[in-house]
């Protein structure tokens, strides 16, 4: 069930976080989802949370998803300890997200929540700089995501003459 309501002027800040972009179908994703954080755990990492991924291509049937997986973890980084196609980031921030929240998250109510917030930036005139991040949280027994996405939040005409700055 999605949330009609947006929130905005949120961050994403994290130090010490690890990320790695995978190609798979949409039945893989939750082992996906265990493998990197296994393997993440396997290099010597302790994990501190909370995971949370991008997905980077439309969310089609019978068509591969493009996403990138992210964990915080507790250490700096740890030399060759990871394969080459993880990614470290010392800090990884995204300013200025707009986000909705959905309750017991499905494939329809996450299409519906993706299609609300585009809808949101759009008639709010903000253009959209990131993809959607997906935060997924257990309270109470039950299961909700976030869904977050990085806008700009402010449009600039320009400025039309140097009077204009100066006020003259």
């Amino acid at each position: 069930m999605l949330f009609k309501n947006v929130g905005e002027y949120q961050d994403i800040q994290y130090r010490n976080v690890i990320s790695r972009y995978y190609t798979v179908s949409q039945e893989e994703m939750p082992d996906t989802y265990n493998a990197f954080l296994e393997e993440v755990r396997k290099a010597g990492y302790t994990l501190r949370g909370p995971f949370f991924y991008t997905i980077n291509s439309k969310l089609e049937e019978n068509q591969d998803v493009l996403m990138e997986l992210f964990i915080p973890v507790e250490e700096e980084y740890i030399e060759d300890a990871l394969p080459e196609d993880f990614l470290y980031h010392s800090l990884f921030q995204v300013l200025n997200t707009v986000s909705t929240r959905i309750l017991e998250p499905d494939d329809e109510s996450v299409k519906e929540g993706i299609s609300f917030l585009a809808g949101y930036i759009y008639y709010q005139g903000h253009c959209e700089l990131t993809p959607p991040f997906f935060f997924t949280t257990i309270s109470d027994g039950k299961v909700y995501t976030d869904i977050k996405v990085g806008v700009l939040k402010e449009t600039f005409s320009g400025i039309q003459s140097i009077e204009e700055i100066f006020g003259w």
